[in-house]
């Protein structure tokens, strides 16, 4: 209403045509990726949890559906349960204790995470019991320590989310806004 150039990073907000341009990459085709490649870790059958981001955020909304479009591809992976890690390490890492004590233990083999901090928090929790090599766990965002565990074969999938790239660019949009172009 001030006239002040709105510009969304990230996240898309419910107003879009407000703003003056986004920079974000397709959040449902990062989903569809992440469960792309977890089905294809699991051979296309198997029994998943998932750890969601801030309900009713932007992302966790478009994330689960990208996963929902993949999982229809698939009949044979069901899905035991899902939660909110809140984007959180440590609240993943809780999350799936309480999985772990729960009675779905020894009855999931994958854990699809709406972004790395939770899978890795996952992956910890998951360790600590012993199944490491019984659950596949995979994320988004692409984090250095995610793919340092990617490469060790703690975690299998990751999926790129260019957070410089992205940062970079609204800088530079800003920057090109405020000079009229």
């Amino acid at each position: 209403e001030s006239g002040i150039p709105l510009i969304g990073l990230n996240t898309k907000p419910g107003n879009m045509e407000k703003l003056t341009t986004y920079i974000g990459s397709d959040t449902i085709e990062s989903g569809e990726i992440l469960m792309q490649g977890i089905a294809d870790a699991l051979g296309g059958k198997g029994n998943i949890v998932e750890l969601q981001g801030t309900y009713g955020h932007e992302p966790q909304i478009e994330r689960h559906n990208g996963i929902e479009n993949i999982l229809k591809k698939y009949p044979d992976i069901k899905r035991l349960a899902e939660d909110s890690g809140q984007w959180n390490r440590d609240e993943g890492m809780v999350k799936m204790e309480n999985w772990l004590q729960s009675n779905l233990k020894d009855q999931f083999n994958a854990v699809v995470c709406h972004n790395d901090e939770m899978a890795i928090g996952a992956m910890k929790a998951i360790e600590a019991a012993g199944m490491l090599d019984k659950v596949v766990i995979g994320g988004i965002d692409a984090t250095p320590e995610m793919l340092r565990y990617l490469k060790e074969g703690s975690v299998e999938v990751t999926v790129f989310q260019d957070a410089k790239g992205q940062g970079g660019k609204s800088a530079e949009i800003a920057v090109k806004v405020i000079n009229g172009e």
